[in-house]
């Protein structure tokens, strides 16, 4: 019998064109294996996660939630700072997202 070694990591699994949603329900979902090694597949794409797909996920969702049309950060050029928008009120679960996210990426190494 093989053993499974899918329970040594947190295998998340997003869609593309849902990154933000899919993502902050999978964190949502296994909330007791942040401390395992990050693995990430996009739906409907072969490949296995040596590392590449997990840093590409971690800089597209980075920069969808940073874009200004998301509207969650302002970005202001005389500070050369990005902060919260007044405007998206009461997702707080995305604020959250972020902060899981940051530990994430320096607990495995990302950056």
């Amino acid at each position: 019998q093989t053993p499974q070694i899918e329970i040594f990591f947190l295998n998340i699994s997003v869609r593309r064109d849902h990154l933000v949603t899919d993502s902050l329900k999978e964190i949502s979902s296994k909330q007791k294996d942040l401390k395992k090694k990050l693995k990430v597949s996009f739906v409907g794409e072969p490949g296995l996660d040596m590392g590449g797909l997990t840093k590409e996920w971690f800089q597209l969702l980075i920069k969808r939630i940073f874009d200004a049309e998301y509207g969650m950060f302002v970005y202001h050029t005389h500070s050369r700072c990005y902060w919260f928008s007044m405007i998206q009120e009461g997702n707080l679960r995305e604020y959250n997202l972020i902060g899981v996210l940051m530990g994430l990426a320096v607990y495995n190494s990302i950056i």
